[in-house]
């Protein structure tokens, strides 16, 4: 059974948390299910003082999920 777009961000964000030391708050940007893989768009972003402007997003990176097992198989920086 596939799984949805919701735990493949999921996946994905895990994924960042794991293997990065970023201090970044995330957000999904992007998802599209693509030949039996979900592609899903993080924008990572950094509480810098902006004051009432919040975060802003300071890169984003593409996170490769099978869609059948939830493993990510790749990340990758997103170039805008």
């Amino acid at each position: 059974m596939a799984i949805s777009a919701k735990e493949a961000a999921q996946a994905a964000a895990k994924y960042f948390e794991d293997v990065s030391s970023e201090k970044a708050r995330l957000s999904i940007e992007e998802v599209e299910l693509e030949n039996g893989f979900w592609l899903i768009t993080l924008g990572l972003s950094d509480s810098y003082a902006l004051g009432s402007l919040g975060n802003r997003v300071i890169s984003y990176k593409i996170f490769k999920v099978n869609a059948d097992t939830g493993e990510v198989m790749s990340m990758k920086i997103r170039k805008v």
